[in-house]
């Protein structure tokens, strides 16, 4: 499951209602998802949520490393500022993030209207110098994260979850009810840093439940991956390329009230070739739940998706990174086999090489 919007105007109840059925801002959208490729993997998330007068509290060694810190260091809270230095914080830290990694902080931070989100920030001072910054949300009820930075040179500190807990202590200030530090992903242990903060309930189906470990497992994201091997069987019984790749414009066509184009929807593709009239011949598998589309498509070369992004270097090569529009769907599916022998058919009537 992928969902994908687009706010126009500042709405704390909205955002509430969001935050509470699974949701997570990235830049200027709203995203609700149970898979997306991360680390050129599809992984599954689950989100996780605390009420802000749990009475467990964070770990003892969560606990014992904020009051040192309390001790050590400055902390401001206030609207949300990108200026130098919190730019090169940003350049500091952002090779630590996963797949696309956008060129400049501001954009990830405000969207496009910093009207529309109530963002503000937990800036840490070692005397005058910023070594951290951590930047969140503020709906009616609900205070979600949205980025943390530190200075590497900082890293014994544990800033990250430090900043976590400065965020769960001014959510109390405000009577906040829950607070959203985001997604855990079963199997990257780089997210479990956020289950210190206290006993945190995870999102599971529609329902908010608080549980001993984590789940180990995503079924969505591990039947999405399985559906990606059959047809790369399939493809290969057929003798067609299986060389699947993850569409970065995916989400393009989860969002058609904003464009004019048919712009593709498949997390990922399979392109088999090109017809002899120039289309591309390829097969595109959506989520929720997942489904293959035969389809000719052409790319849009007036999109430069990765025009906001940092470059891939040799990771692209996982990745479709053109803008593709359908010309026309051929046929639908759930089953591999009857999608990979449609496509040799099609690749023998369109001529495709």
């Amino acid at each position: 499951m992928i969902e994908i919007e687009v706010p126009v105007f500042p709405d704390p109840e909205h955002y509430d209602q969001r935050m509470a059925t699974g949701w997570f801002r990235s830049g200027p959208i709203l995203v609700r998802a149970n898979l997306l490729p991360l680390d050129e993997q599809i992984r599954g998330l689950v989100q996780i949520r605390l009420p802000v007068d749990d009475p467990t509290g964070a770990s003892r060694s969560a606990r014992r490393r904020f009051r040192r810190n309390r001790e050590r260091f400055r902390v401001e809270f206030g609207p949300a500022k990108v200026d130098g230095a919190r730019s090169a914080l940003y350049e500091k830290t952002k090779a630590r993030f996963m797949s696309f990694v956008s060129s400049a902080l501001e954009p990830l931070v405000l969207g496009e209207n910093r009207d529309v989100f109530d963002t503000r920030e937990c800036a840490v001072f070692d005397q005058d110098r910023l070594v951290a910054v951590s930047y969140f949300d503020v709906g009616r009820e609900a205070v979600a994260a949205q980025l943390a930075l530190h200075d590497p040179d900082y890293a014994a500190y544990g800033l990250g979850t430090y900043t976590l807990l400065e965020e769960i202590d001014y959510a109390r200030t405000i009577d906040a009810v829950y607070y959203y530090p985001g997604y855990v992903v079963p199997g990257q242990p780089r997210f479990d840093y956020k289950m210190q903060i206290g006993r945190v309930q995870y999102l599971e189906g529609s329902q908010w439940r608080r549980r001993a470990t984590p789940p180990r497992r995503v079924r969505a994201a591990e039947r999405f991956r399985a559906e990606m091997k059959r047809l790369g069987r399939a493809l290969r019984r057929h003798g067609l390329p299986d060389d699947p790749k993850f569409y970065a414009g995916f989400w393009l066509g989860l969002v058609p009230e904003f464009t004019d184009q048919p712009y593709l929807a498949g997390l990922v593709v399979w392109t088999l070739g090109r017809t002899s009239t120039g289309e591309l011949l390829l097969i595109e598998l959506t989520t929720d739940p997942p489904r293959y589309r035969l389809t000719l498509a052409a790319h849009l070369d007036a999109i430069d998706l990765m025009e906001e992004y940092d470059p891939l270097g040799e990771r692209a090569d996982a990745y479709e990174l053109r803008a593709l529009v359908e010309v026309e769907c051929l046929t639908t599916g759930d089953a591999a086999p009857e999608i990979a022998a449609a496509a040799e058919r099609a690749t023998r009537a369109l001529d495709v090489a």
